[in-house]
C-alpha cells in the first residue's frame, strides 16, 4: 500500500539521522583508548554499504566472501589504514593495528572494526588466502601499521570519512521502496485462480454436460456440450494507486450439440451453458467503488450476472433457473444474458450482495443486433464482439433486502423485487395492424406493433433450516409481463438446495421446478387457427420442468449427475414432422465442473 511504503521511508529516515549524528560525532572525536577491542554486532539500518557500529566508528559493509574478490580485501585495507592514521594523529601514539578476519560466511550485515593488537601479532587473514586473492600482507614494522596492499596505497583518513557523510546523505534522498518488491499481504490473494501480480488475477474453469433422452421431446439420444471460461480481474488500487477502481473481463469457447435443438425441443434449455460453438468475449468492464455508498460498473455487460437471481438455485443445471424463459422468449435475442452481452451501465448502492441495496442497469436492447426477429441472432454476433447498441433501451431496476449470511452457510433470508422496462418494439401475439386474427384468412398478416415492452418480478429466499455442518434453504421466483406482446406471460420457479446432504459435508443435493405460462394472446391464436384452418392445432397452455440433482465434489472438480423431467415440452407446439405435440421427456445426465 502506499501508505505503508511512506511510513517505511519515514522510519529509514529517522534512522538515518541518528546515524548520520554518530558518523559526524565518531569521525572526528578522538579515541578514548589506544587499545580496543574486536566488536562485531548487528548492523542497523544499512543504506549505500556503510553500517553503524556499536562503539561508535563506522565500516563499509562488506561483501560476501565470495564475491569480494581483490578490490573488496583492498578497500578494507585502506578502511584499516584509515583507522590507524586517525588513531596517530589524535593520540600521537598507536601499536601495530590487525585486520582481523570475520567468520566465513558472516561478512554480510555485520559490522567490524580494526583496531589496535599487541605488538608482534601476526594477521589473522592466512598469507596463502591473501596470496591467492592477488594480496600481500607487508610485515608490520616499529612505528608503522601493517596493512593488506593491491599496490602501494597510503591511507586516506580525511577521504573516508568525507564519503561516509556523502554516503548517509545520499540515503535520505532515496526515493520509498519500490510497491514491486513488497512482499504480497495475504488480501492480495484472489477469490478464485491465481495471482499474476498484485491486484492482477487470472481464473479458468471448464464445465462439460452429456445428456441422454430416454423418451420423449424431439428424439431420443445423446448429446454433450463443453464450455471453457476465463476471467481476468484488475484492482487499479493495488496497481496503480487509484482506489476503488477496477476492471473486469471474461470470455468463453463453447464446442458441442445444444440438447435443446437436438433432444427436446423445449422453451427451457437443459443445460445452462447451451451456445452456438464459437468463442466469445462475454463481458468487459471497469468499475468505480466508494466506499459505504456503492459502485458504478460500465462497459460489456450481461444482465443475468446480477439481476433476477436466486443464490439456492445456483447448482441447478437447467437454464430457466437462471435467466428465466418469461424474459428469454419476451425480449430481442434473449436478451441482454449469456451467451450475450451489452454496451450498458449498472449503478448499485448500498449492499445488495451482503445486506439491502438496490441495483439499476441500462444496456443496449438488442445485443444481437438489427437483423430482424426471425434470425438466428448467435451467429450474426458470433464472437461477442459486435458491441451492439441497436434495438431500443433495455432498463432494469431490483431492491433487495436481506440479513446478512453467518460465516458459514446461506443468508438468511431475502426478498428481491424487480421491473424491467424495453423501449423498442414489439408484435402482437394474435391480432394484426388492422385488428383482424392473425389466423384469420383475411388479415395482412402484419402483426400489431407496440412501442415497449415491460414486467415485474419478485424473488424470496430463506435457509429453512440449520444444523451442524449442513443447511436447507428454499427458493421461490415469480415473473410477470404483458400477454398481448409476450409469449410467456407468468413463470414461477421453486426448489430447495440441502448442503451437506446425508452427513457429507460438501454435498449439496439440489430440487427445482419451474412452471412457464403461455399468454393469453398466445392461446388466443392457437384457438383461432383451430377455428379457421387446422382443427387439430393443440392449444399451447404451458411448459413445466422438474429437476434434481446431486454435487459431489472429487478433489479439484465436481460431478453432478441430474434427472430432468419435461412435462408438455415447448408447451404444446406441435412438432413440424408430426403436427402433434411433442411427448413429455425424461433426460439423464452428468456435469462435470472443475475451476483453475
Amino acid at each position: 500500500m502506499p501508505e505503508r511504503s511512506e511510513a517505511s521511508h519515514a522510519v529509514m529516515v529517522v534512522g538515518v539521522h541518528a546515524c548520520l549524528r554518530i558518523i559526524i560525532t565518531c569521525a572526528y572525536a578522538r579515541p578514548a583508548s589506544d587499545r580496543r577491542e574486536i566488536r562485531h554486532v548487528p548492523s542497523p539500518i544499512l543504506r549505500h554499504g556503510r553500517s553503524c557500529c556499536a562503539d561508535g566508528r563506522t565500516s563499509r559493509r562488506a561483501a560476501r566472501p565470495d564475491r569480494a574478490g581483490p578490490a573488496g580485501l583492498h578497500r578494507a585495507a585502506r578502511a584499516a589504514g584509515a583507522a590507524a592514521g586517525a588513531r596517530r594523529a589524535g593520540s600521537g601514539r598507536g601499536r601495530p593495528g590487525a585486520l582481523r578476519r570475520p567468520p566465513a560466511g558472516r561478512l554480510h550485515g555485520k559490522c567490524y572494526v580494526v583496531t589496535s593488537a599487541p605488538a608482534g601479532t601476526s594477521p589473522s587473514l592466512p598469507a596463502a588466502q591473501g596470496a591467492k586473492r592477488g594480496l600481500r600482507w607487508r610485515s608490520p614494522s616499529p612505528g608503522s601499521e601493517p596493512f593488506m596492499k593491491h599496490g602501494d596505497l597510503p591511507p586516506r583518513a580525511p577521504r573516508g570519512r568525507t564519503l561516509a557523510l556523502l554516503a548517509a546523505l545520499g540515503a535520505l534522498l532515496l526515493p520509498p521502496p519500490a510497491r514491486a518488491q513488497e512482499t504480497p499481504e495475504p488480501e492480495e490473494a484472489c477469490e478464485t485462480g491465481s495471482v499474476l501480480s498484485p491486484g492482477l488475477c487470472l481464473s479458468s474453469g471448464i464445465i462439460v454436460d452429456a445428456f441422454a433422452n430416454l423418451r420423449g421431446g424431439l428424439r431420443q439420444g445423446v448429446a454433450a456440450i463443453g464450455q471453457l471460461q476465463f476471467g481476468l480481474q484488475a484492482d487499479f488500487d493495488r496497481i496503480a494507486g487509484l482506489t476503488g477502481w477496477s476492471l473486469g473481463a471474461s470470455a468463453i469457447a463453447v464446442y458441442g450439440k445444444e440438447p435443446a435443438t437436438v433432444l427436446t425441443g423445449s422453451l427451457a434449455p437443459p443445460s445452462n451453458i447451451e451456445a452456438l460453438s464459437s468463442v466469445r468475449l462475454m463481458e468487459l468492464w471497469v468499475q468505480r467503488e466508494v466506499e459505504g455508498f456503492g459502485s458504478l460498473r460500465l462497459g460489456q455487460l450481461a444482465a443475468d450476472t446480477e439481476f433476477a437471481v436466486a443464490d439456492a438455485a445456483g447448482n441447478l443445471v437447467n437454464g430457466t433457473f437462471g435467466w428465466p424463459v418469461a424474459l428469454a422468449e419476451g425480449l430481442p435475442s434473449g436478451g441482454v444474458a449469456y451467451p450475450f452481452a451489452a454496451p450498458g451501465v449498472r449503478l448499485a448502492l448500498g449492499a445488495p450482495d451482503q445486506g439491502s441495496g438496490f441495483r439499476l442497469g441500462l444496456f443496449a436492447g438488442d445485443p444481437g443486433g438489427r437483423y430482424g426477429q426471425q434470425t438466428e441472432a448467435q451467429r450474426h454476433n458470433r464472437y461477442g464482439i459486435n458491441f451492439s447498441t441497436v434495438g431500443g433501451a433495455f432498463l432494469i431496476g431490483e431492491a433487495v433486502l436481506g440479513g446478512r449470511a453467518p460465516e458459514e452457510g446461506p443468508r438468511p433470508w431475502v426478498v428481491k423485487l424487480g421491473a424491467w422496462y424495453h423501449s423498442g418494439g414489439f408484435d402482437s401475439q394474435r391480432f394484426d395492424a388492422d385488428g383482424l386474427s392473425l389466423a384469420d384468412p383475411a388479415s395482412s398478416g402484419v402483426p400489431r406493433r407496440f412501442h415497449n415492452d415491460y414486467g415485474g418480478y419478485g424473488i424470496g429466499e430463506a435457509t429453512l433450516w440449520r444444523g451442524e455442518g449442513q443447511s436447507l434453504a428454499g427458493f421461490t421466483r415469480l415473473f410477470a409481463a404483458p400477454s398481448d406482446r409476450n409469449l410467456v406471460s407468468l413463470q414461477v420457479d421453486v426448489g430447495v438446495a440441502w448442503a451437506g446432504a446425508f452427513g457429507r459435508r460438501e454435498d449439496t443435493l439440489s430440487f427445482g421446478v419451474s412452471q412457464a405460462r403461455i399468454g393469453r394472446g398466445a392461446r388466443g391464436f392457437d384457438q383461432d387457427t383451430e377455428a379457421f384452418s387446422d382443427p387439430f392445432r393443440p392449444v399451447r397452455r404451458h411448459e413445466t420442468v422438474l429437476e434434481v440433482n446431486y454435487d459431489i465434489p472429487v478433489g479439484p472438480a465436481h460431478l453432478r449427475p441430474l434427472a430432468q423431467w419435461y412435462i408438455n415440452p415447448a408447451a404444446g407446439e406441435p412438432d413440424e414432422a408430426s403436427g402433434r405435440g411433442l411427448r413429455d421427456a425424461v433426460l439423464l445426465g452428468m456435469r462435470m465442473q472443475a475451476e483453475f
